[in-house]
């Protein structure tokens, strides 16, 4: 199924916008894009550690399942499109895989896109619907744990790259014209099968290439 900006050229390109404000414990997680998408989850909000604005998305390993958005009709499917995903997070440990975001089925079998953290690195990762090719891309940068970093993965064309705190992977990888995997059911930010142990503030999808070369990273929440 087509993506509604490919079917109406005129539909808006961000597809999801959160903010994670609100009051402390609460698990509310407001979609500010113009879908208003409903995202629900036990992860809650807290006003302990916030990049911008009120709260952030507390997340916890084992203990909660982030914000969650579930639908199953190919919204959140990117086909060939370029994207821009990208968050800010903060986090405690960083030792094997831990999601910062990913689009998947209810099994979590499939991964059309995701970004995680193993060994001290960030992985931007697209699943391709031919033969399910996975590709991984690794930033070259160790995380600082207990900070805030900006992280974003992009698909411009046939190219997938990332940036950490701006910052260009010193690689790409050449991911071809065809489209990503298909059957995605839940977006999931904050926490997936395994989870990020930390902090999530701001997440941002949009069907565009923002960022082509290093850039500064945003001091304001993100938007549209």
């Amino acid at each position: 199924m087509f993506p509604l900006a490919l079917l109406n050229p005129s539909a808006p390109a961000t597809l999801a916008l959160l903010h994670f404000d609100g009051a402390n414990g609460s698990s509310d997680f407001v979609d500010s894009s113009s879908y208003n998408n409903t995202f629900t989850g036990t992860s809650v909000l807290s006003t302990a550690n916030p990049k911008f604005g009120s709260a952030s998305l507390r997340s916890e390993v084992y203990t909660g399942t982030g914000a969650i958005c579930a639908r199953s009709d190919g919204f959140f499917e990117l086909d060939d499109s370029d994207f821009t995903a990208e968050t800010w997070f903060l986090a405690e440990e960083s030792t094997w895989a831990k999601n910062l975001f990913v689009a998947t089925d209810d099994g979590i079998t499939i991964l059309p896109y995701d970004a995680f953290i193993v060994d001290g690195k960030i992985n931007a990762r697209v699943q391709m619907e031919a033969g399910s090719v996975l590709h991984v891309l690794e930033h070259q940068t160790t995380l600082t744990l207990n900070v805030y970093h900006h992280f974003a993965m992009v698909r411009s064309g046939n190219t997938l790259k990332c940036y950490l705190d701006g910052i260009e992977s010193s690689t790409s990888i050449n991911i071809g014209s065809g489209i990503l995997k298909t059957g995605i059911t839940r977006l999931i930010v904050g926490r997936g099968a395994y989870g990020i142990q930390g902090f999530v503030d701001e997440f941002r999808l949009i069907k565009e290439a923002v960022y082509l070369a290093d850039f500064t990273p945003p001091t304001a929440p993100f938007t549209y």
